[in-house]
């Protein structure tokens, strides 16, 4: 309900990330992938300090957290090119900040102060993650594709607090866990020229409990689930295929921390 939030309205996020990966085949089932974000991210809101009616910003912008994952093919992709399965471990560094600084409003002044975790580009603690993927011939030309992947981050909280109130503050921010899932089909429209197109679902989320470590009950997190529709364009040359996908919201639901 948007009017449950600050002030009877709606935060407003407004985030913008690109993500450079690469990728290189040590052999034909095994891969590993190199990825840093780079993003830059705003959030707005009604009554920001207790007594303060006018809707404030906050804003953050910098690399992310860099990843670092290893996949294997369970068979062999030159034998198996009409389905195979392949699982996936990777770990992530906390090389992107999440204490940039912004500001913080009270209901006379404002002060320099980390902005919201959310649009942070990194979430200070290192993580785990483990990936599955698996695709399927159904007819000629048509694929069936799923994907999982599951970050864990040990870390029960960061040293942010939610305010600047000084060293005796309790609430924290979490280094939450974070998840997607993604299942759709592809459809080969133009097979000489490697040309694909591609049309899904896809969920991202936050869940309430970590997987591992502590901070459930006392560091405040943003736990969410958000569904997409997926449509995306592939293009393979030689060597080399470019993916273009633009997820495309339909529904978002916020648990409580």
């Amino acid at each position: 309900d948007p009017t449950m939030g600050p002030g009877g309205q709606p935060p407003e996020f407004d985030i913008h990330t690109l993500v450079a990966d690469i990728g290189y085949a040590l052999t034909d089932r095994l891969q590993l992938s190199l990825s840093l974000p780079f993003s830059t991210g705003s959030i707005s809101r009604l009554g920001w300090g207790a007594g303060n009616p006018d809707r404030h910003q906050q804003r953050a912008t910098g690399f992310g957290d860099l990843s670092l994952l290893g996949s294997l093919w369970l068979l062999n992709p030159k034998s198996h090119q009409n389905g195979n399965v392949s699982f996936g471990l990777g770990v992530k560094a906390p090389t992107g900040s999440h204490t940039k600084s912004s500001w913080h409003y009270s209901a006379s002044d404002s002060v320099a102060f980390p902005a919201h975790q959310t649009v942070q580009p990194g979430d200070g603690g290192w993580g785990f993650t483990f990936q599955g993927q698996a695709f399927q011939r159904v007819s000629e030309g048509i694929y069936a594709y799923g994907f999982g992947s599951y970050t864990a981050n040990p870390k029960d909280q960061t040293e942010v607090t939610l305010a600047p109130t000084g060293p005796n503050s309790l609430l924290h921010w979490s280094v939450p866990d974070f998840y997607q899932a993604r299942l759709g089909a592809a459809f080969s429209v133009w097979p000489e020229q490697g040309l694909s197109v591609s049309l899904g679902g896809r969920l991202d989320g936050i869940p309430t409990a970590d997987l591992f470590g502590g901070g459930d009950t006392t560091a405040v997190k943003t736990p969410s689930q958000i569904v997409y529709a997926d449509p995306g364009l592939s293009l393979s040359r030689g060597k080399s295929s470019f993916t273009l996908s633009v997820p495309i919201r339909l529904h978002a639901k916020r648990s409580q921390s």
